[in-house]
This record gives C-alpha cells, structure tokens and sequence, in this order.
C-alpha cells in the first residue's frame, strides 16, 4: 500500500488522516479492530477494516518480532501495560494506577479506603494481571 491518507473510526470518532503505516501499525496493536470501518479518498464508502488487503495478516502467517528499538504498544491514550503494572504494585494502596488509567472514580475510592490496606492487596492483584497479559490483550481492554 502506498502512504495515502487513511480514516478509521474509534468509539464511534472519526480518527485521521493518517498514512498507511501507521494504520497497519495500529492494527497489529489492536487499536483497529476488523469489524472497525476504513475509509481513504477514493474509496465509494466506509468498509470493514478486515476488507482491506494487507492490514491484517492472513490466519496461520508468522509474525516477525518487533525491530529492535521499538516502543511497546500503547493504548490509544497512550498507557503502557508496564507503567500500569508498576503504578498497581507500587502505589496500589492509594489508587495511583486507576488514576492512570482514566478511572478517577475508583481512584479516589482507593484513596479514601487506603489505610484498610485493602486497595493495596487488590492492586497488588492487578499488578499481576496486568504483568501477565500480553500487550495486545492490554490495547484491547484499555483502549
């Protein structure tokens, strides 16, 4: 595919335009689902991103591991699996990985609950949950 400008919608907003590589990148993150639609200039309307050819590899095909250097997979507010993780285990007792991830309510739960030591073991928990799922099933969760 060439570099051409692409649109896909995400929670129901339009997001782009933005060139082919990103878009497959996306893809492979799990940000673009295959029922999500695709649309570029040139296109008679919007389309299942799994109508496109080459954005999602075929079932059975290998997948070669990322270059070296390469960011992890983020989420589409940029949270990474690690920094939650990290967040959940070291500061869990006071919420400070649901504030990370957008979840303020819980937060502040854990927050006003912190000296029961209850949100500590519970984020502890989730710390590990979230050390044991890969990126991808992170992305999807979180997006």
């Amino acid at each position: 595919m060439s570099d051409d400008q692409w649109w896909y919608v995400l929670d129901g907003r339009e997001v782009g335009p933005i060139p082919w590589g990103q878009l497959y990148e996306r893809a492979v993150q799990g940000l673009v689902r295959p029922e999500d639609p695709i649309w570029r200039t040139g296109m008679a309307h919007w389309a299942p991103a799994r109508a496109i050819p080459g954005l999602f590899p075929s079932p059975g095909a290998s997948r070669l591991p990322p270059p070296i250097g390469t960011f992890p997979p983020t989420t589409a507010s940029g949270k990474t699996r690690v920094s939650a993780a990290l967040f959940a285990l070291l500061l869990g007792s006071f919420g400070a990985h649901k504030f990370y991830m957008g979840d303020t309510g819980l937060g502040i739960l854990y927050l006003l609950f912190f000296w029961t030591a209850i949100p500590g073991i519970i984020g502890l928990i989730e710390g590990i949950i979230y050390l044991a799922m890969s990126d991808q099933e992170f992305v999807r969760k979180y997006r």
